[in-house]
């Protein structure tokens, strides 16, 4: 049995890995049932899911741990500060 499964995508990311698929000769539905295949088969996702904190983040946890820095008790509240900061 065969289903349809319909994602909206950025257009330009869209473009780009579409770019990718015709230079290795596959169309996008070959691709997504490949990364889906490999998927069901390691029950993991194929893709590195590694982190790496850009230079901004790594101070700002410096700061925390510090004991410096701003503690938000919710995500409203520091969406409310944020707003005010960028006046």
């Amino acid at each position: 049995m065969s289903v349809s499964y319909n994602i909206r995508l950025d257009e330009d990311l869209k473009n780009e890995a579409f770019e990718v698929f015709k230079r290795y000769g596959i169309s996008p539905a070959q691709a997504i049932k490949m990364f889906l295949k490999l998927t069901a088969e390691t029950k993991t996702i194929p893709i590195s899911l590694s982190y790496q904190a850009n230079a901004i983040t790594l101070e700002a946890v410096r700061e925390l741990k510090e004991g410096k820095g701003k503690v938000y008790d919710s995500l409203e509240a520091l969406l409310v500060d944020a707003k005010h900061e960028e006046v």
